[in-house]
């Protein structure tokens, strides 16, 4: 079953791509820097990124360090997050003070329900500043404060992967 959703999950972002009229890019820029600033939460490694990317772009992105764009599947996951951030040292932590930071959230396979694209799994805990709206499709944090936007999938974010690890 879970198979067959995120097959039509598939499905649905290309014809969302074929109906933009946009072609699909795989070439991600070389000048990419790596993921940065890696901290564990329960059994899961996260890395922050702070090169800018599609929401596309960045999963393809993670997929290729063997990661995924990270799900917030809990609070204390999402205070890892941020408490994290906040005192990480990162140089530039000014850059995720009011940028959004790109997270696997999506509504794009049904507009009424989010699920975490990385798992295929329904997002049930939810920090959304505000109710999104219709026209944005992707799941992005403020690093700072915690609170989830919707965002345009096409626009250039920052961005968080996970890699679950095995339990000691």
């Amino acid at each position: 079953m879970k198979s067959l959703v995120l097959c039509i999950f598939w499905l649905f972002s290309v014809v969302a791509w074929a109906e933009s009229g946009l072609e699909p890019s795989t070439n991600i820029d070389d000048d990419a820097q790596p993921i940065l600033n890696y901290f564990t939460h329960s059994d899961a490694e996260y890395g922050i990124s702070l090169h800018k990317l599609t929401w596309y772009e960045a999963q393809l992105y993670c997929a290729a360090q063997k990661y995924v764009l990270a799900n917030i599947p809990s609070y204390s996951a999402q205070v890892a997050l941020t408490q994290f951030i906040q005192g990480s040292g990162i140089d530039n932590l000014m850059l995720l003070t009011n940028e959004p930071i790109w997270v696997s959230g999506t509504n794009q396979g049904l507009a009424s329900q989010y699920v975490w694209h990385s798992s295929g799994a329904r997002i049930y805990y939810k920090n959304f500043l505000k109710t999104p709206t219709s026209a944005n499709r992707c799941v992005a944090i403020n690093g700072i404060t915690g609170d989830w936007t919707d965002e345009n999938c096409r626009d250039k974010h920052y961005f968080v992967c996970e890699k679950q690890t095995c339990p000691a």
